[in-house]
Formats: C-alpha cells, sequence, structure tokens
C-alpha cells in the first residue's frame, strides 16, 4: 500500500521498492528510488512519514543499494547524508508526528536521504568499507570457516565472487 501511495503521486514509479521492518516494530520506513529530479528524495521521504502513523524514521536510498540486509541500508542513510542539506526533522506537535502508542503522545519524525548527490565530486565521497574490500581473501576464506565451525552464522553471507574479483583485478567499488 505504501509503494503504491508513493508512486501514485507521480506519473511514472520513481519507488522501486519500499520495506517497512517488522522487528523495528514499523518505526523505520526504507524505500529505493530512482530520482529524476533535485529533491525529489525528500518529497519520497516527507511521502513516507505522512502516509503511515507508525513510521518515524523514512530512509530513501539509491535503488540498486539494499540487498536485503537492515543494517547496510542503515548504514547508507547515515553514510551518505549530509545535514546541512538532507535531513528533516519533525516538530513534537506536528499533525505528522502523531505515532500510534498506548499513551497518544506525539513523537518526532527524522528523515535522511540515504544517497550521493551526482554533483558531488569523487573525493567528496567515503570509500566504502566491507569485509571483502580490506580483507585479503585468503583471511576471508578462513574467517568464514571458523564462523562455519563455531556455528556463529550456519550460512554466513560473504560475497565470495566479489572478493575475488577485488583481488585479481584490484577493483574497488
Amino acid at each position: 500500500e505504501l509503494l503504491e501511495a508513493i508512486n501514485g503521486l507521480y506519473s511514472h514509479n520513481p519507488a522501486v521498492w519500499v520495506h517497512v521492518p517488522p522487528e523495528l516494530r514499523l518505526g523505520i520506513g526504507l524505500v529505493a528510488a530512482k530520482v529524476d529530479y533535485p529533491g525529489q528524495m525528500g518529497e519520497l521521504g516527507k511521502l513516507m512519514l505522512g502516509n503511515s502513523p507508525y513510521i518515524t524514521f523514512a530512509g530513501v536510498l539509491d535503488e540498486e543499494e539494499y540487498d536485503g540486509c537492515i543494517v547496510e541500508a542503515l548504514n547508507s542513510c547515515f553514510r551518505k547524508t549530509s545535514p546541512d542539506k538532507w535531513e528533516f526533522l519533525s516538530e513534537m506537535r506536528t499533525p505528522e508526528s502523531m505515532r500510534i502508542k498506548s499513551s497518544q503522545k506525539t513523537s518526532t519524525r527524522v528523515y535522511l536521504k540515504g544517497a550521493f548527490d551526482p554533483t558531488w565530486k569523487d573525493e567528496w565521497i567515503s570509500q566504502r568499507i566491507s569485509f571483502e574490500d580490506n580483507i585479503p581473501f585468503d583471511i576471508q576464506k578462513k574467517v568464514v570457516e571458523k564462523w562455519k565451525e563455531w556455528e556463529f552464522a550456519k550460512d554466513p553471507i560473504w560475497r565470495k565472487d566479489y572478493a575475488k574479483k577485488v583481488r585479481e583485478v584490484g577493483v574497488k567499488e
């Protein structure tokens, strides 16, 4: 419903997916979008906040950024946000900040743009840091084997093909 509400306001469909994780009590809404003009990400974030009484944090990401990991998505929001331009924090008594709680109190709402501005120079953008980028492939392999052996994770998330590519070609994201 939230995806339809967002895409219904445009002549095209900018929102690729919307995720409201139930494990976070539906308080966080993440939307991946294909942005066509400046300010559209802010509109999308405010649309999410305005169309759900539960969401108090809206994060707008690049369309290909999210792979199902909430931590990665939130990291992207905080890593790419420039607080002087792409942050919105509502006042405590605004009509859009009504979050349904047992006490019926209002709360603030936050929107963060989790995408790089296309006008930024490359040197302004922070380097992505990941397990595959920064740890040698042989050590990665041993670490993943130990995770399995010690049962930290039955099937750890490891982008083995990407790690091999980084090692062989020296390509960074």
